[in-house]
């Protein structure tokens, strides 16, 4: 079930896109593991095997390709990628690139400041 106060109205539509959010939303329908995967709302979605723990397998299988990196860059990547997410893109637009109407200027081209008191 989806938790409306937790921010899932706000957070759903940026994983499966506003039509799917709104009807899971509107619905109420509890979905599959599976299908949870195919819409982009889970990473992976995995066949339960004898022991009960396919799940965990595939975290395993899955912790076992990020060990061999850099603790560090992990812990970096990490911290970049959850901050990023939380930066407008409209702002991160305006933040990357200079503006398209306002021409750079080198240090040569730029007029000296004048000082005046009053």
């Amino acid at each position: 079930m989806l938790l409306l106060h937790s921010g899932g109205t706000q957070r759903l539509p940026r994983l499966v896109g506003i039509s799917k959010a709104k009807e899971m939303i509107f619905t109420g329908k509890m979905i599959s593991g599976t299908e949870a995967a195919e819409i982009g709302l889970a990473d992976y979605a995995v066949n339960q095997n004898e022991a009960g723990d396919a799940a965990y397998q595939r975290a395993l299988t899955l912790a076992e390709e990020i060990l061999p990196r850099g603790p560090v860059a992990v812990k970096m990547a990490k911290l970049a990628i959850n901050k990023g997410i939380q930066v407008s893109l409209i702002l991160l637009k305006g933040l990357c690139c200079p503006p398209p109407q306002l021409p750079l200027l080198s240090a040569s081209e730029t007029a000296p400041i004048q000082q005046t008191t009053i």
